[in-house]
């Protein structure tokens, strides 16, 4: 998702995730994008993330997104 975000100086096109994301009425167990995932393991298919904030204006939401120390939010 990261590599898919626009930057500033952006040339080109902007990198596309793989696949389709999930109908409405068909969402998965665990993470919505644990089929389309790069880095996704078994665990993501069962396990929905919790949603955190990583800084003011940052969240994430992935079994392998750790729980930041509160000096890291306060940037």
């Amino acid at each position: 998702l990261i590599a898919a975000t626009p930057q500033r100086k952006q040339q080109g096109r902007l990198y596309a995730i793989p696949g389709r994301p999930p109908l409405i009425t068909e969402m998965p167990a665990g993470c919505a994008f644990a089929e389309r995932c790069s880095v996704a393991e078994e665990r993501c298919k069962s396990i929905q993330p919790d949603l955190i904030s990583l800084t003011r204006s940052q969240q994430a939401a992935c079994v392998k997104v750790t729980q930041p120390q509160p000096e890291r939010i306060a940037q």
